[in-house]
């Protein structure tokens, strides 16, 4: 639920924009098991997989993912471009025609150009 780079947490009930994951302990703990074979924290932790669960608004641990309690459901894109959980009849879809334009950029200080120094050209 972070913006890129970790540094803000945005989700749809969140009471701040803080990160509440300690991303970069988790980062050193995982280099350092590959990297120098020191994995005593790394596997110290309870379950291998740590997810945020919007709604709830806290993360969770899991010994497999998606967690066994986790219920799938299938949505399907509406002619007003909403969500539905049927299927829209052959006779009722609409279909939606898109151009994309190569000419479209978000300028040259996107986070794309981070490395147009390496490239030697805006990306």
């Amino acid at each position: 639920p972070w913006a890129h780079g970790a540094m803000s947490c945005f989700t749809p009930r969140s009471s701040g924009n803080k990160v509440k994951f300690p991303l970069l302990q988790h980062l050193l703990e995982f280099f350092d098991c590959r990297l120098k074979d020191e994995c005593t924290k790394f596997h110290a932790r309870q379950a291998p997989f740590q997810y945020f669960q919007i709604g709830e608004e806290k993360w969770q641990s899991a010994k497999s993912f998606p967690p066994p309690q986790s219920t799938w459901h299938t949505y399907y894109l509406s002619a007003t471009s909403g969500l539905v959980e049927r299927a829209i009849p052959a006779q009722e879809a609409h279909s939606v025609v898109h151009r994309v334009s190569n000419q479209t950029t978000s300028g040259y200080t996107s986070r794309w150009n981070v490395i147009s120094h390496i490239m030697g050209y805006p990306v």
